[in-house]
This record gives structure tokens, sequence and C-alpha cells, in this order.
């Protein structure tokens, strides 16, 4: 038997292998009874809500399964899947290979779901959804503002009862208006604060606000002791401040940075 002949049989053996492990991949990601059988073969709740959360982070491959999962974990009052639903239908729709649009209605409603159970992050997602309106949503301008309120005081509270990630999210609210007026000294105060916490983004926001005197005194020194912080944490970043110090300067930048790595170390 000609070499060519086996060559050509054997690619159309490995291309029709091929083909047939993608349809049964397809298959098993987007049959609604396949997915509904997986469903009901897990028993335990929190493997439940552990399996429905993995696939919604893979949103091109796992998108049917992931609402699916996530409505059943949501109908019994999962707030993250309430969340992720919100976020699903509002943001996050263009991720799932075509296979859902947006839906601002049902986007209102798991917020909503998700806001009553003290989400933040849902909270402010309404007070954005009431000020911008579109397809089947009215805009709101008042419950907007209601919804951006208690989505501020919800960060706030939390912020001050030491919640590192609220701190985050506060001084980033604060440095874009987005939930009321621009207040750069506030952003500053809560990102330092979280950068106290050991918190590596929060600590290189507090290293440029440094470098360009945002919401807090220009001061290369401070900057340049912030940049040494988040080496020591991990970061790979560049010391934007080391070519702008001298000797002296570069000493007494040296000596804060070990003392802010030991209140960090402490606090940990």
């Amino acid at each position: 038997m000609p070499a060519l002949f086996l060559s050509a049989c054997f690619e159309n053996l490995v291309q029709n292998t091929v083909e047939k492990a993608f349809d049964d991949i397809h298959e098993e990601v987007t049959n609604p009874v396949r997915i509904q059988k997986e469903w009901e073969e897990i028993s335990d709740v929190e493997e439940q809500v552990q399996i429905a959360k993995e696939y919604s982070t893979k949103l091109a491959t796992n998108s049917k399964k992931a609402v699916y999962f996530n409505t059943k974990v949501a109908e019994r009052g999962g707030k993250n899947a309430q969340l992720f639903l919100g976020n699903l239908y509002y943001r996050n729709y263009m991720f799932t290979g075509n296979n859902f649009t947006q839906d601002l209605p049902l986007a209102e409603k798991w917020y909503t779901k998700a806001a009553d159970q003290g989400s933040a992050e849902a909270m402010l997602s309404l007070g954005e959804l009431y000020s911008k309106g579109g397809k089947g949503l009215l805009s709101n301008q008042q419950k907007s503002r209601e919804w951006y309120d208690k989505g501020l005081a919800q960060y706030l509270a939390s912020a001050q009862q030491g919640d590192t990630e609220a701190k985050f999210s506060l001084a980033e609210l604060y440095k874009s208006g987005k939930a009321g007026e621009r207040d750069l000294e506030q952003s500053a105060q809560w990102y330092e604060s979280a950068a106290f916490d050991g918190h590596v983004p929060s600590v290189l926001k507090t290293c440029q606000n440094y470098f360009v005197g945002k919401g807090v005194d220009k001061s290369r020194i401070k900057c340049y002791a912030w940049c040494e912080v988040a080496r020591f944490l991990g970061s790979n970043a560049t010391n934007m401040a080391k070519a702008s110090l001298n000797q002296r300067q570069t000493q007494e930048a040296e000596n804060l940075a070990q003392h802010l790595i030991k209140k960090i170390q402490v606090k940990k």
C-alpha cells in the first residue's frame, strides 16, 4: 500500500478524532440535560457553591454551566452568585462566546438581591445601572443616588473595621468620584491605610501619589520608600524616584522603607 495513501488515511483519522473530541466537549458544556444531571449528582451544598464559582471564572468555555450552577445557588440566597449573575447580564455577557446578551432587568433583579444582603459592589452597580438606564430599564437618578450612597457607606463601614479590600475600593471610589465628588486626599489616605496592610496594589498607588503629589504633599523620599516596600512584598516595579535622589536622600529613603516594612510585618 503506497506510503502517501497511508499518510492521508492517518491524517483523516486524526482530523476526525479531533473533531469528534471537540463535538463531545461542546455537547458536554452546552447540553441542558447533561448540565442539570451534573448539578443533581453533586449533593454537597458547599461543593455546589465552589463548582459554580469555578465555572464563573471560565465564561468563554463554560458559560451555560456557569449560569445554570450560579442561578441555582443564587435562588437559594447565595450572595456571590447573585452578584455574578448581575455582572453577567450587565457587563460580562460579551465574554460568554455570544451565548448571552445584555439584560438590564435581569441585572437589576440579581444586583438588588445581592445588595439586600450587603454587597457594596452590587449597590454601586445599581447606582450605575439606574444612572444610565437602557433597554428595558428606565433611568432613575434618585434611585441611582440612593444606591451610590448605600454602597459608599457600606465600603466605609467595612474599611473602618479593617477590611483591606474595602479600603482599596473606597480609595478607588474617592479617586474616580464615581459615588460622589472626587476627593483625592481621602483617596490617598485609604490607599496608604491599605498599603500598611501589605496590599501591593495600594502600596504602588501610594508610591505614585507621593511621586506626583496626588492627594498628598509631593515627596520623592516617601515615593522611593514605598516603592521599596512594594519590591519587598514581591512587586518587580521600578523605583520611579531612584534617579531623583542624592546619596543623603537615598539613605533617608532606605531608612524610611525599613521602618515601613517593620510596621507592615508587625501588623501582619
